[in-house]
């Protein structure tokens, strides 16, 4: 009786932890993910190209979705096409993404990355109140 209830405890707590994984994004929560991870490994750079894009790819400038230059998230939308978004597979279709971008090469933002932070991020982002989603339980 009472190792059944602790297998209960066990298989539900387990339940919320690959239920978050499991927690599905949109193009543009993933966007800004991605903007957000580029935008803090790059924060002391110098190099203009840099700066550049991150300035191009800004996902704030407009009060609605999109990008800056909105080149960028359309560009970034058709490579999401028909992808499913997970919080698990969120860094790798990121890191997919950023080799795509011919301006200027950031794949080493992901290349070099503590994924424990990208993980705690998506969880704090997810849950609260965001531009282009809601807020959820995860």
């Amino acid at each position: 009786m009472i190792l059944n209830a602790m297998a209960g405890k066990i298989e539900e707590g387990l339940t919320g932890i690959t239920g978050f994984w499991r927690c599905k994004m949109n193009e543009f929560e993933l966007y800004i993910m991605m903007f957000f991870w580029i935008d803090n490994y790059y924060a002391d750079s110098t190099d203009d190209r840099i700066n550049n894009l991150i300035g191009e790819m800004n996902p704030f400038l407009w009060q609605d979705i999109g990008s800056a230059d909105p080149a960028y998230y359309d560009e970034f939308c058709r490579y999401m096409k028909g992808k499913t978004i997970t919080l698990n597979n969120s860094f790798e279709l990121a890191k997919s993404f950023a080799k795509t971008i011919d301006y200027v090469d950031v794949t080493e933002a992901f290349e070099e990355s503590d994924y424990d932070k990208w993980k705690n991020g998506c969880k704090r982002y997810i849950v609260e109140e965001h531009k282009g989603g809601e807020a959820r339980e995860i």
